[in-house]
């Protein structure tokens, strides 16, 4: 189950445990040491230095599971606030044409994460505002310069 700590230790397409790092330095999944709070300001930080050289890529499993995803969702939204250039991955047409539908319903409130506190810290991030959050998605998504250009408008 995705909400339980053990899934968030392995692979979501094989299941397969990730290996931990053998440098030897601490491990800190949560709270204030954690790198998972600073995802933002490490893309804006990489964006910066990095200009043209860095993008984020956006690679969409079959089922569409990673628009559920508020960390997903999340950096989509702050690859733009950074300028960074994205580019998205799917499986195939007839994938995108299955489940374009939920795309359009996407709710940034009813978003998943593996850490109820990754999700609480982003979504304090996002502020009360979600309906506004959830508008700017939808035109990070289907926009004329959004992910999904090349499959709707022809780009």
């Amino acid at each position: 189950h995705p909400e339980d700590f053990n899934w968030r230790l392995r692979d979501t397409v094989t299941g397969q445990a990730y290996e931990a790092c053998h440098c030897g330095m601490p491990k800190v999944l949560t709270g204030s040491f954690s790198e998972m709070n600073k995802f933002d300001d490490m893309m804006a930080t990489l964006a910066e230095s990095l200009g043209d050289d860095f993008g984020h890529v956006v690679v969409v499993d079959e089922e569409f599971n990673v628009f559920g995803r508020i960390w997903c969702i999340a950096e989509i939204a702050q690859s733009s606030a950074s300028k960074i250039r994205q580019r998205i991955v799917m499986p195939s047409q007839y994938a995108l044409d299955a489940h374009c539908g939920l795309l359009g319903d996407i709710d940034v409130a009813k978003c998943r994460a593996a850490d109820m506190n990754d999700r609480a810290c982003i979504m304090a991030k996002i502020g009360p505002n979600t309906e506004a959050f959830n508008r700017k998605l939808q035109c990070l998504i289907f926009g004329l310069d959004g992910l999904l250009k090349a499959f709707v408008h022809g780009q």
